[in-house]
């Protein structure tokens, strides 16, 4: 039990996944042996569920990406104009520049830091993902 402990998680993404994908596998069964249906049935899962979360997350992280490369310091300025007429409050933009300035750094050291424990958690989730899909198959 205690060695599929830290599997439980992509173990119970599997049950959710085979769940969905039960009336495809069903369907592609009858038309193929089981081990090419379950394939076809996992094939069709990831276009269907997985690659687009993929790439909706792509398309935030390069737009987040463009947003901080056109961000001007310049700009910060003319947002207290902009929140002051639309909103009838008056922020003060460079003051909170400066609060949250040291807790981007400080995030930025911290991200910097787990870097090498983010890139050491990559061979669990490869191995997560094969349980995954060795669960979805069965």
């Amino acid at each position: 039990m205690l060695i599929v402990l830290p599997f439980l998680t992509w173990i119970l993404i599997a049950v959710i996944l085979a769940y969905a994908l039960a009336p495809i596998n069903d369907r592609l069964s009858q038309r193929f042996r089981a081990g090419l249906s379950a394939g076809l049935s996992i094939l069709i899962g990831l276009f269907l569920i997985v690659l687009p979360i993929v790439l909706i997350l792509g398309v935030a992280a390069n737009q987040a990406r463009q947003l901080f490369a056109e961000f001007e310091p310049g700009d910060v300025s003319q947002l207290d104009d902009v929140i002051a007429e639309r909103f009838g409050i008056q922020v003060d933009i460079a003051a909170l520049q400066e609060s949250f300035s040291g807790v981007v750094r400080t995030g930025a050291r911290g991200l910097a830091s787990n870097l090498f424990s983010i890139i050491g958690g990559l061979p669990e989730i490869f191995i997560g993902v094969t349980v995954l899909f060795s669960c979805s198959v069965e």
